[in-house]
This record gives C-alpha cells, structure tokens and sequence, in this order.
C-alpha cells in the first residue's frame, strides 16, 4: 500500500521464522510476516531508525540481524529494535562507509568491505580487525559478495574476478580461473 512504498527494493533477507526484511532504497526497511500480516517499519532517520536507508546488505547472526547502509546497524530479530549503531569512522583505518556483510560461523567472525578494505567483527574478542588483504588495484567500491565454500575458504566477488582469502593471516589471492571480470554474484550450491 502507499504507506509501505519505497523507491526501489535493494536487498531482501528471509530470517529462521519466515520474516522478510526487505529494504525499500533510501527509505526504510520493512519486517514482514505474511503468517500472522504484520508490518513494522524501521525508517530513515527517525529515532530508533537506520543512519542512510539504502540497506547494502543484510545478514543474520544469532539473535541479530546486522544491517548495512554504509554504517553498520545491529538490529533485534524479536522486537525490530535497534541494538547499537556502529559508525564506519570508529573502525581501525576509519573508512567511509560499509557495504557487503557475511557471516562466517565456524570463526565466529563478520567479515565486511569498509572504504578500500576488508575487515571482520570477531564475535568473541568484541572487536574489529582491518585485515592485510591487498586487491593489487581493483576497486573496493565494486565487491559484490562474500562467499564460503564447504572446505571453509572464504571468497569474495569483485567486478575483475574471484578472490580467495586466507582466513588465517587474512590476505589473499586472485583465483586465476575467475579473473575474468565482470562478475556479480557467487553461490555455493549444496
């Protein structure tokens, strides 16, 4: 209806209950129950609500789901609330903003692209880590997602191919079979 209307759909996030989260751009992001037909909005600058409102990215970890809209924004899965705003500025390197988000649960960490890097939240240490990991050139602005691989190696998509990261002392590498460029998304299929 007109009340729920945004300008355009940037991403949407199915959550463990069925929800949709789906992020209208630049204006707010809405909670979705078809079950039970709830709607709850959480709107651009309004109290409570998202820095930007052009949702990048959504991923959904433990009791949370971690929004980025070129700021970082914690959100309750229950309640819709807002847990903590995180600004990109307080991060090691301060960068401008944050775009793509992924979780990976066997380290318990958040990876993410911020400004020109690549940084993860470790969940445990409460704390963010600017990594080592050089692009030898290619442009932040475009990495498109992150993605794991049942053997547990992290990759992430640029505009000029696939890059493999080393989790461990978090540098990384071109995948010379995907540097094709051009590439907008990777899954990893069961």
């Amino acid at each position: 209806n007109d009340i729920h209307r945004g300008t355009r759909t940037a991403c949407m996030y199915r959550d463990k209950w069925n929800r949709l989260w789906l992020s209208a751009n630049g204006e707010y992001i809405a909670i979705i129950d078809f079950a039970s037909r709830f709607i709850k909005k959480i709107a651009r600058e309004k109290v409570n609500g998202l820095p930007n409102g052009t949702v990048v990215c959504i991923s959904s970890i433990d009791n949370n789901i971690w929004v980025s809209d070129f700021s970082l924004t914690v959100i309750n899965k229950t309640t819709g609330n807002v847990e903590k705003r995180i600004d990109p500025k307080s991060l090691p390197g301060h960068p401008a903003d944050i775009s793509q988000l992924f979780y990976d649960s066997l380290l318990q960490r958040i990876w993410m692209s911020a400004g020109e890097k690549i940084y993860y939240y470790d969940i445990q240490a409460d704390k963010f880590i600017k990594t080592k990991f050089n692009f030898l050139g290619s442009g932040l602005d475009k990495l498109r997602c992150f993605a794991i691989l049942k053997s547990g190696e992290l990759l992430l998509v640029c505009r000029d191919g696939v890059w493999q990261v080393d989790k461990g002392c978090s540098t990384g590498f071109l995948i010379p079979e995907f540097g094709t460029g051009i590439i907008n998304q990777l899954y990893v299929l069961s």
